[in-house]
């Protein structure tokens, strides 16, 4: 055996002073019986694995053999070319370890019985110093090993999210039911999943229009994550909730002293987001002169922070979201016609729930299962009744209250059993659920639902009700009004049932839903599928008032800063 110099030799600084006294007998006799200690410690690593051991007996040996050729390189070697030798044999051991998918784990134990081993070969027992020295050793061998096990693991998984992306790609988006946190498989989320995936490898601006609730910003994520931009960051910013007093600053930066409270620059958000995607979420809440700076972002793809003379190039792309009907959002004055036009160079809508219920049993697995991941529980069952009950229901809040309303649900649910009764009131309760489509229709069609939209599968009560259903003088009910008998044979008066008008069951459903919002009637609005100007006039309508709009002007403020605030 070679005794390196101290100036070329690889081990100086692995060992302490006199460790080299220690295991220097030992690693002679272990590279002197080298099958021996092998063997002993194979032996060790099948009585602790048994079965589950992962390495078979050839791959075991060919493993440690390996570890003894590098510690052989490293002992009897001098200078680089030792650490080069004993390097190059741990990867081997690190890309058999990666190739056989063996938990490094497993490897560490079974390490330890060859130290084991080792130490058996000269008959020594444990002391201090010897199991320190081989300690030092273990250590340089597990690191060598390890960096090539995790190349190797790396490069694979690299390898194999480039063939999932490939294929992802390929695959027809109609055959999807999960698209980057969105869930359905209706024709209206098929078509949805098309547009993003057309939309995202553009350099275009995207308008996502839809209520709230639909999942705008799940989709901004999908076209961020499609793009060529995926490794730079997503920035959303919800334009509502900035007040708009420090929107521009936020979006556009400043420089220190530009403002009072100004203390220090700001690179701001559209800049944070650079080589991304910056969404901008209800674009519609910004003030005009955001607006006009937006606008020449857009169009220079230049941002000027606020207090500075000169601007600076910014490479964002930009991703906006309204739940308001654009052209109606122009006509308002709450979004410049030119930024529309830049804005909507591509326009997606985002459906409503109501208009995908075939999508609802999905939905319901896909969010119970995500809670329950979340809780690490198990994931209850829906019962039958409950899932009615579900179907039956309108969901003016679309999925994020149908989230919200499972999480309810599943936090009070006992025996794993989801039961209507756990849902909340409103979704289980008794009220007639056609009476909402009867009532929306006899508005107008929501400016997201088809025209031809299919019929209740129960007839509206209001269906039922003869245009004169009132009681005669006599007490005889008018023939309109009389529920037809139990059976053809049957001769027995029937009860009259009084059935709500039309218009009383129009009026009920405008209270039920502007109490839903706590007399915010724009949401109530929005939530039924109408204008605000719309559901004023309907209001006026049922309840008799005529002329005097100063009512309404004074509940459109307090709506828009309810809005605001929210």
């Amino acid at each position: 055996m070679k005794s390196p110099s101290a100036q070329s030799d690889p081990l100086v600084g692995l060992f302490g002073p006199g460790d080299r006294l220690f295991v220097t007998p030992v690693i002679t006799g272990v590279l002197r019986d080298r099958g021996t200690t092998i063997e002993r410690a194979r032996e060790m690593y099948i009585r602790h694995f048994g079965e589950e051991r992962t390495l078979s007996d050839v791959e075991f040996r060919l493993a440690f053999g390996a570890i003894l050729d590098a510690v052989a390189a490293l002992w009897q070697g001098t200078g680089h070319e030792a650490t080069s030798t004993f390097l190059e044999h741990c990867r081997q051991v690190g890309d058999q370890l990666a190739t056989r998918r063996v938990p490094f784990a497993e490897f560490i134990v079974a390490l330890y019985f060859f130290e084991d081993a080792c130490l058996a070969v000269e008959g020594l027992k444990h002391d201090t110093r010897t199991d320190r020295a081989f300690d030092r050793l273990s250590h340089q061998i597990i690191g060598a090993v390890a960096g090539a096990f995790v190349s190797r693991i790396s490069g694979e998984a690299a390898a194999l999210r480039v063939t999932l992306e490939r294929d992802i790609q390929r695959l027809a988006p109609s055959s999807r039911t999960v698209f980057h946190g969105l869930v359905g498989k209706s024709p209206a989320m098929r078509r949805l999943f098309a547009r993003l995936g057309a939309a995202a490898p553009r350099k275009t601006t995207v308008l996502l229009v839809g209520e709230t609730g639909t999942g705008k910003e799940l989709c901004a994520r999908a076209i961020h994550e499609l793009s060529d931009r995926r490794r730079g960051p997503f920035v959303p910013v919800n334009c509502a909730a900035i007040p708009r007093e420090i929107l521009a600053s936020e979006l556009f930066g400043h420089r220190k002293g530009a403002f009072t409270g100004a203390i220090s620059d700001s690179r701001g958000l559209i800049a944070s987001a650079e080589h991304g995607t910056l969404f901008l979420d209800e674009v519609t809440e910004m003030d005009e002169a955001a607006q006009v700076a937006l606008l020449r972002v857009l169009e220079e793809h230049t941002v000027r922070p606020i207090g500075s003379a000169g601007e600076r190039p910014v490479d964002v792309r930009f991703v906006a979201a309204t739940n308001r009907e654009p052209e109606e959002a122009v006509a308002m004055g709450k979004l410049r016609l030119d930024l529309f036009h830049r804005l909507a160079a591509t326009t997606i809508e985002v459906p409503p729930l109501r208009e995908r219920m075939e999508d609802l049993p999905i939905l319901v697995e896909y969010l119970l299962a995500r809670y329950a991941a979340a809780e690490s529980t198990p994931r209850p069952s829906v019962s039958d009744d409950a899932m009615e009950a579900l179907k039956r229901y309108s969901w003016p809040g679309n999925v994020r209250e149908l989230a919200n309303c499972l999480e309810s649900a599943a936090t009070f649910t006992s025996a794993g059993l989801l039961q209507a009764t756990d849902l909340p009131e409103r979704i289980f309760r008794t009220s007639d659920p056609a009476g909402r489509s009867t009532f929306r229709s006899s508005l107008g069609a929501h400016p997201h639902q088809p025209a031809s939209a299919p019929a209740p599968a129960h007839p509206p009560e209001s269906s039922r009700v003869g245009a004169a259903s009132n009681t005669a003088a006599t007490g005889n009910p008018t023939s309109a009004g009389i529920p037809q008998a139990a059976s053809a044979g049957s001769h027995a008066p029937q009860p009259v049932v009084r059935r709500p008008t039309i218009h009383e069951a129009e009026l009920e459903q405008i209270r039920q839903a502007i109490a839903e919002f706590h007399g915010n009637k724009a949401a109530a609005a929005r939530a039924l599928g109408i204008s605000r100007k719309r559901l004023y006039a309907k209001l006026r309508e049922l309840e008799g008032r005529t002329g005097d709009d100063s009512a309404d002007t004074h509940d459109d403020l307090n709506d828009e800063s309810d809005d605001a605030e929210k």
